[in-house]
């Protein structure tokens, strides 16, 4: 996949969590669709920048200029890797967005938890 296609995501290296979601899209983006970028890095501060975005409240993904946040972010991401991560991002996609970014807000805001 070229360079100008790929899906770029922007996470937060020093978050646990976060670098579990990360290394877990590098194990299953067999296409190489992602860009994975370290919020702290110099290129992730400049696209937060550019694109207007905090990834202090959650991770990114952007994508032909569209930014996704938050469970959109997270199902997104599923969708686009194997049979299985499709299946679960089908199933969260019948929960109200509402209610999944609550989910994901409660997660970010806790994550602190994770880290220990």
């Amino acid at each position: 996949m070229g360079e100008k296609n790929k899906k770029i995501l922007i996470y937060d290296g020093s978050c646990r969590v976060c670098t579990v979601g990360k290394q877990s899209v590098e194990n299953r983006d067999r296409a190489g669709q992602f860009d994975i970028v370290d919020m702290h890095s110099e290129r992730g501060k400049a696209l937060q920048q550019q694109y207007g975005v905090d990834a202090e409240k959650s991770a990114f993904v952007i994508e032909s200029g569209i930014v996704r946040e938050k469970s959109d972010m997270a199902l997104h991401v599923l969708e686009n890797l194997g049979w299985f991560e499709r299946f679960v991002a089908r199933i969260g996609r019948l929960l109200p967005q509402k209610a999944a970014d609550s989910i994901y807000s409660f997660i970010a805001r806790n994550r602190k938890w994770f880290n220990r």
